[in-house]
């Protein structure tokens, strides 16, 4: 994969001449999404000046009037603002995302509006808890090698639903996962499910360390808990696997390091997990990636080198982990 330096002098040789329109359109458009939020503001202003009123004064009318004020001006500020980004975001991707992507590798295909679909996350088996919404976009796929992969940012949610004293129903929506999703074709055939997640109780010792090892030893929600005989690995994961002979088999000694190296090197408690000869893994961001920054301009180099190192984060694993090497012959892909 290309270097930081070589994206550098990309942005620098190419990328930098092509970027004179949208750095217009985009100070025009932040310019009009400062008046926009001058306008909602003062609605929401003259909303706070009537709720002053209403305590002074019996009239529900006057209390009606307040609350459609702002919720009107939330749900225009919204509404509009959405709109006007709309058209640049699709072109700013055109441009600056998808010269990226072709400059790390010309084969690769890049689809800013799709993502990997909730039926491979749920394959992944990472995470376990009931997804009520689900969303995600660039999805970014290719082949490195004799490896085919595919990842993109998603978005998992599940919803709680409380009732207060009057009887009124309000619904949360709690983020179960945002960031990358990665799929790739694993090295080695194997027929079962391994998980390596993140442990929780990492830096622990003593009372407490044998108290996250017993909660560890009674989730089954991943398999069996299974012990691995690399302390270093041992301090950042745990390991759960329906066939304790093939997560032994999958994570070799050469695997663990590779796995610790990634997680340390990156430090953004990325989890793995190794289904039907394919390893998924989850890397968290919480915050939108590869989505133009509508006030800061693209001239800034750094904030264009900042898009190449959250898509090298994910393109990384086929080399970190070595996903090329065949020394057990032809796998089956699933992809």
């Amino acid at each position: 994969m290309v270097t930081r330096s070589e994206v550098e002098s990309f942005y620098e040789n190419e990328l930098k001449s092509r970027i004179g329109p949208l750095e217009a359109e985009r100070k025009k458009l932040a310019g009009r999404i400062v008046l926009l939020s001058i306008i909602s503001g003062s609605i929401v202003a003259g909303c706070v000046v009537l709720f002053v009123a209403v305590l002074g004064d019996a009239s529900p009318w006057l209390a009606f009037l307040a609350m459609a004020l702002l919720i009107s001006a939330i749900g225009g500020w919204t509404f509009f603002h959405n709109r006007l980004k709309a058209g640049y975001v699709g072109r700013f991707k055109n441009v600056v995302i998808q010269g990226l992507i072709h400059r790390i590798d010309p084969s690769f295909i890049y689809e800013p509006d799709a993502c990997i679909p909730l039926k491979e996350y749920r394959k992944s088996g990472i995470f376990r808890e009931r997804v009520d919404r689900y969303s995600g976009d660039d999805l970014v796929r290719g082949t490195i090698g004799e490896t085919p992969f595919h990842f993109s940012e998603v978005h998992s949610e599940y919803k709680t639903e409380s009732t207060d004293s009057k009887g009124n129903r309000t619904t949360h929506w709690h983020t179960i996962f945002w960031g990358l999703m990665f799929r790739a074709l694993f090295a080695k055939s194997f027929h079962g499910r391994t998980y390596v997640l993140n442990d929780r109780g990492a830096g622990k010792r003593g009372f407490f360390k044998a108290l996250n090892h017993f909660f560890q030893k009674m989730d089954k929600s991943h398999g069996q808990l299974v012990k691995m005989d690399n302390p270093d690995f041992e301090e950042l994961f745990v390991v759960y696997s329906d066939d304790s002979i093939e997560a032994h088999y999958i994570l070799s000694q050469s695997m663990m390091e590779r796995l610790t190296n990634y997680a340390r090197k990156t430090g953004r408690g990325t989890a793995f997990s190794f289904v039907e000869n394919t390893v998924f893994a989850a890397i968290p961001f919480n915050r939108p990636l590869l989505e133009p920054k509508i006030f800061r301009t693209l001239y800034d180099k750094e904030t264009i080198l900042g898009y190449y190192d959250d898509l090298a984060l994910a393109i990384s694993i086929v080399e970190e982990l070595n996903l090329n090497t065949r020394l057990w012959g032809d796998v089956a892909s699933p992809i």
